[in-house]
């Protein structure tokens, strides 16, 4: 009984995966361009969460930001909160489709995070979730498909509010906002601009 069991189990996680979420879009004169091009676009903008770019129909998505990357890896779009990475895979005449390439199962840890790409890595900078922000430093993994955390000197809380990311220095400059972590005992009381270097 136990070896059938176990034989199910196999069976159901091999037939799960979750990268197969593919989303077209109709391509407008932007995406066409962003899907050709061979530039380094770090950080594109943040799409209006009431107009999202991929049609996606979960409930308790309708409300997340949706970002735009590019690299010369490719055109990304990443989901505010939830660890998804979609990447552009294909594309017809009138429509190019995204398709989910992250394994992430957990999310509400980086909601506001600061997204960018940086030597064709992409990157998740603070963000806020759980009772708490954080000032962690992830990058998205291509070998695992999933966000890994890359060691920083110190942890400052932060959300997106301000910022821009220098490839000449490589550095992350951001504008630290007011606030009071009780998770953490951390209160910043002024506004701060910061420099990552990274």
């Amino acid at each position: 009984m136990k070896s059938v069991l176990k034989l199910f189990l196999v069976i159901f996680l091999l037939s799960f995966n979750v990268n197969a979420q593919s989303y077209k879009v109709p391509k407008s004169e932007l995406l066409k361009f962003l899907f050709k091009t061979n530039s380094s676009i770090p950080d594109i903008t943040s799409i209006d969460p009431v107009y999202p770019l991929l049609p996606i129909r979960e409930t308790r998505l309708i409300n997340h930001r949706h970002k735009l990357i590019k690299n010369k890896n490719g055109l990304y779009v990443l989901i505010d909160q939830t660890g998804r990475v979609y990447k552009a895979s294909n594309e017809t005449k009138d429509e190019l489709e995204f398709t989910r390439i992250d394994s992430t199962y957990y999310w509400g840890y980086n909601g506001s995070s600061i997204d960018f790409s940086f030597k064709d890595t992409l990157f998740s900078f603070g963000g806020g979730g759980f009772w708490r922000i954080n000032g962690q430093l992830r990058y998205y993994s291509k070998v695992f498909n999933e966000w890994n955390i890359s060691p920083i000197s110190e942890e400052i809380p932060t959300y997106d509010y301000i910022n821009y990311l220098s490839l000449k220095t490589s550095s992350l400059f951001y504008i630290q906002r007011p606030f009071d972590d009780a998770v953490t005992g951390k209160h910043l009381y002024d506004w701060r601009a910061l420099r990552l270097n990274l």
